[in-house]
Formats: structure tokens, C-alpha cells, sequence
């Protein structure tokens, strides 16, 4: 894959939410992603999970599982910046993340 995706997770958790996307369980420190600002999930002492950023669209093509996500992903080339629609904390917000080469 041409980009440097944390890992997610398989869209169970949003659909709980009431959201079709995929979402964010781990922001790999000194990406791509963590540069543009992406929010992992965060988990609690007590096992609780507070849920990360929800990537519902890339360049505004619905976003609403992680294959269809590496898919739109997919259609760049590394360098290239692409701009996520995600759900954080209630609100949706638009991110650029400059692709890089996956490890």
C-alpha cells in the first residue's frame, strides 16, 4: 500500500457509533498521519475505549470499510496529498495527509 496507515479496525466499532467509516485505533508515532494530526483511539485504565478519528470519506468518495479505504488510497502515489473527511469528538473535519510509502 502507498500510504502509512495506522491500523484500524474493521468498521464494527463505527457502525456502533451509527457511522459508516473505519476507525482509527493507532496513529503510527512520526507518519504521515500523526503529521496531519490524525487521532487514534485511546484506551482507558479501566478497559473503557474512547474512539479515535472515524475516516468517513477520501477526497470526498464515502469511505465505509478499510478495503474500500485502502482502495481510494490506492488511486495515489506516495507524495501525493489527500484530503479525509473524519469524525472527531461529535464533528466532522477535513485533513490533509501527504501519502508515504507503507511499512
Amino acid at each position: 500500500m502507498d500510504a502509512d496507515l495506522p491500523e484500524q479496525e474493521d468498521g464494527t466499532v463505527a457502525r456502533r457509533l451509527g457511522v459508516k467509516g473505519v476507525m482509527m485505533l493507532r496513529v503510527t508515532p512520526g507518519s504521515a498521519a500523526q503529521a496531519a494530526g490524525l487521532k487514534g483511539a485511546k484506551i482507558g485504565a479501566d478497559g473503557s475505549i474512547t474512539p479515535g478519528d472515524i475516516i468517513t470519506a477520501v477526497n470526498g468518495k464515502p469511505v465505509d470499510s478499510v478495503g474500500k479505504l485502502i482502495a481510494l488510497l490506492d488511486d495515489h502515489r506516495v507524495g501525493e496529498t489527500v484530503k479525509l473527511t473524519v469524525l472527531r469528538d461529535g464533528k466532522i473535519a477535513d485533513v490533509d495527509v501527504a501519502l508515504q510509502a507503507g511499512s
